[in-house]
């Protein structure tokens, strides 16, 4: 069996990753562009967007919904089988790529920048991280 304090800090790790994209695409679903600029007294006072922007947006916001709910669905048996959460994380890679992309179109900015750190970095280490315990657990369970 693998280490429990690995697995478990794993596990934590990543349900708490998957807050973020859970929490950002239902607000991007709800809110649509206008969440981005949202101040805390303008809850429901939208700026106005044109409809393919608006719709893009919110489609794209379930992405991040979907991406979530998959980092927590990997969580259970990611000792074993950690399909979900390698998809998971390739998705954030590519939107990774797209917005480092961005960066270089568009000019810096602090906060796309540390996403973008986070979704390049942060996210293979945890593939990594994953593909240890398993082997690990696979190791343990047929050397005896």
């Amino acid at each position: 069996m693998v280490k429990i304090d690995q697995l478990l800090a794993l596990q934590i790790v990543v349900t708490l990753s998957a807050i973020v994209p859970i929490f950002v695409g239902l607000k991007g679903i709800y809110l649509g562009p206008s969440g981005i600029t949202l101040k805390p007294n303008q809850l429901f006072k939208s700026e106005k967007y044109i409809i393919e922007v608006d719709s893009h947006f919110r489609y794209i916001s379930g992405y991040l919904l979907a991406m979530g709910i998959f980092l927590l669905r990997s969580v259970p048996n990611m000792h074993r089988d950690a399909t979900e959460l390698h998809r998971a994380c390739i998705i954030v890679f590519i939107g990774g790529l797209g917005r480092l992309w961005g960066l270089f179109v568009t000019g810096l900015e602090i906060g796309a920048v540390l996403a973008t750190i986070v979704e390049l970095f942060f996210f293979p280490i945890i593939c990594y991280w994953q593909k240890q315990i398993q082997n690990q657990n696979y190791l343990r369970s047929h050397v005896k």
